[in-house]
């Protein structure tokens, strides 16, 4: 394949990385772009970095208003480490922000936001149908909830972990991982911010069975965005 055909189709796999729920479209849309991604990927060879590190080396924030009161922020840490991105969480305004180049910024995005919507939908399904929250005290179920919401964010960022280690080991097999180049740019965005990063604190799970039971919760949700490597290990999450 040509440089200039290679630039065509990385331009076509930004474009289409750019349709999520979060810039306006619907959730088949967002779906349907992620699958194409996952195709254009497999098809040419290409790898997530080559299409982020080549086309842009522009860092940029993104930002994802009123997370600090929702359990996805136990899942913010695995998002930014399979993204190659900074994150924390502005106490202020309980926002979290991402830090990286803009293709992985805006993947961050994308499952931040998938991570909050699969959890409230199964929080919602596990305070009507499961009986260990139903049959417990009034009192109890509020704190149930929660270790649920906080297991299903853990599951999910162990996910994301495994998924990463594999796609870096699949990297350093064909010489094609870029991430070393990304790092310089970003460590150096982040040190013009000023920011110190302290240890993260917040409400931990405090009933160990709604904790178990949102761990399993989180193995059916389904992700794709174009984000798994390349060749045959493109695609979903496992």
């Amino acid at each position: 394949m040509s440089a200039t055909a290679k630039e065509t189709i990385i331009a076509r796999i930004r474009a289409l990385q750019a349709k999520t729920t979060g810039s306006g479209c619907t959730e088949a849309e967002a779906e349907a772009a992620a699958s194409t991604v996952d195709r254009l990927l497999a098809q040419y060879e290409l790898t997530l970095d080559e299409v982020t590190i080549k086309t842009s080396t522009d860092v940029e924030m993104t930002t994802i208003e009123n997370v600090g009161h929702h359990a996805v922020r136990y899942a913010a840490k695995g998002v930014s480490e399979f993204c190659d991105c900074k994150v924390w969480l502005d106490r202020q305004d309980n926002d979290l922000v991402f830090l990286g180049l803009e293709v992985d910024a805006q993947i961050a995005e994308y499952l931040v936001l998938l991570f909050w919507r699969a959890i409230d939908r199964e929080s919602g399904a596990y305070t009507l149908l499961n009986p260990d929250y139903t049959l417990s005290p009034r009192s109890e179920r509020e704190s149930l909830k929660w270790s649920f919401e906080v297991g299903m964010a853990g599951r999910l960022a162990e996910r994301l972990k495994t998924l990463k280690s594999k796609r870096n080991f699949a990297q350093q097999q064909t010489g094609t991982s870029l991430v070393l180049a990304k790092q310089p740019l970003i460590d150096g965005a982040f040190a013009t911010l000023g920011i110190s990063l302290g240890q993260s604190r917040g409400r931990k799970a405090e009933h160990n069975h709604a904790y178990l039971a949102g761990r399993t919760a989180a193995e059916g949700v389904s992700i794709g965005q174009g984000i798994a490597g390349r060749g045959n290990t493109a695609g979903r999450i496992k």
